[in-house]
């Protein structure tokens, strides 16, 4: 399943994180969107 997360700033970076370090989903199945370049090179 793919879970697409709408903006990268603390609570969206939060909740990616969690779901990868918990194992529930696979990191190729998270989509991080966001307007600032910046944030998603953090990922």
């Amino acid at each position: 399943m793919k879970i697409a997360i709408l903006g990268a700033g603390p609570m969206g970076s939060a909740i990616a994180t969690c779901l990868a370090q918990d194992h529930l989903y696979n990191e190729n199945d998270i989509i991080i969107s966001d307007p600032d370049i910046n944030k998603l090179k953090a990922f």
